[in-house]
């Protein structure tokens, strides 16, 4: 093995970095800044370099590292503004190649971060032609992790500056497919606090995807105790704030009540849905869509309206095994499951029935919470007392304060 010598640089570096470490004292870092270029026109940018500009771009940060014994070693970053400062792409290349991007998105006002790592063992050093050697490849997607930051009122830290809150939710890629396996939810102590004192509270989970559920396994925590016997706790650890979320979510509510082998087919962000309405179960084929601005909504909200939908699903299809239904979902829910047998769902069944001939016909444009006569109607208010009930299950948990903060 080569050993350095100990009247070289680097060794006189080592030991005096060991012996400022003993003192306390910080270390000395080995990197030395070459060239640094900050919010400069977009235009000024050196062509030669062959960075991809993403879209709207206005300014640009750059700044060149070297090594003090390595005269070999070069690391680039580069970070692209748009017209408001917001921070839109940051790409990092060390000798000459790509190692890593990330993009940055504001997404229902918190920051998004979309880490992606270059794998370069697509690129060949074969290839002499820089310009061909930066622009091939593929990038491999690492993690996903919002930040919300909130700035605390009166509230200063030592240095006089505003305090803040972070809170942060990584998910983790750890396959080719670009699959979620991992989950951290992270809220940071206050930066006005002591060091000594602060206490990061922290929770992981391990994804195992299912078809019609996700299962969390092997969660970890520090400085909290969750309840184990929560049964809601794999959707918590999810976005439900996204059309996947929200399949994934109405999945549950389908399992649930023993839907599955009907295939009701899921639309998150129809086009169908018309202003004054949320969601609506479509039983002619057995789809349920929702409105893209469900998931501006609050959790809560989105839980119900969830709920309620699978309810109407659930509605039709006991319509269809009591030998009333006509629509292909109705007609299939009866090949699938045969006749009621149970008198009192029989008798429920009935009450579907007569609610479904008697159902308002409505405007595309009327308020629906004031039409009596829809609000009456047996099969909504069933709905929306299985929608208000599952909502009220999903906040009551010891668990909900803490996830319902991401």
């Amino acid at each position: 093995m080569l050993q350095i010598s100990k009247y070289s640089p680097k060794y006189i570096f080592d030991k005096t970095n060991q012996i400022r470490q003993f003192l306390g004292f910080s270390r000395i870092t080995e990197y030395n800044l070459v060239s640094k270029i900050q919010k400069a026109d977009i235009s000024q940018i050196d062509k030669e370099k062959h960075w991809r500009i993403p879209q709207g771009t206005t300014s640009f940060d750059y700044v060149s590292i070297g090594k003090k014994f390595d005269e070999g070693f070069s690391r680039e970053i580069i970070s692209f503004f748009d017209e408001k400062g917001k921070l839109i792409q940051r790409v990092f290349r060390e000798n000459g190649k790509n190692t890593k991007q990330r993009t940055y998105k504001y997404d229902r006002e918190n920051r998004t971060i979309d880490q992606r790592i270059f794998d370069t063992s697509r690129i060949s050093d074969d290839i002499k032609d820089i310009n061909l050697r930066n622009m091939w490849g593929m990038w491999k997607k690492e993690f996903i992790e919002h930040q919300w930051i909130t700035r605390l009122e009166n509230v200063f830290t030592k240095n006089g500056k505003q305090a803040i809150s972070l809170k942060t939710k990584r998910s983790t890629f750890l396959s080719d497919d670009e699959t979620v396996k991992k989950i951290t939810f992270t809220e940071f102590a206050p930066n006005y606090e002591n060091k000594n004192n602060r206490k990061n509270i922290k929770v992981t989970g391990i994804l195992e995807q299912k078809p019609n559920m996700i299962k969390i396994d092997n969660i970890e925590t520090e400085n909290i105790t969750l309840d184990p016997n929560d049964k809601l706790l794999p959707l918590r650890f999810l976005d439900l704030y996204t059309p996947e979320g929200i399949k994934t979510l109405s999945k549950y509510y389908i399992s649930k009540k023993g839907l599955q082998p009907l295939n009701i087919y899921i639309v998150p962000n129809s086009e169908r849905i018309k202003d004054n309405t949320r969601a609506f179960f479509d039983p002619t084929k057995g789809e349920i869509h929702y409105s893209p601005n469900l998931i501006k909504r609050y959790i809560l909200d989105i839980v119900c309206t969830v709920a309620h939908e699978v309810e109407h699903a659930w509605q039709h299809c006991q319509i269809g095994r009591l030998g009333k239904g006509c629509s292909e979902y109705e007609l299939n829910a009866f090949k699938k499951f045969g006749e009621i047998e149970s008198f009192d769902d029989r008798e429920e069944a009935f009450k579907y029935v007569i609610a479904k001939e008697q159902y308002p016909k409505l405007s595309d444009t009327e308020d629906l919470t004031k039409n009596m006569e829809y609000k009456n109607n047996y099969l909504e208010v069933k709905a929306r007392l299985a929608g208000e009930k599952a909502a009220e299950n999903f906040e009551q948990s010891d668990n909900f304060e803490f996830f319902d903060q991401f």
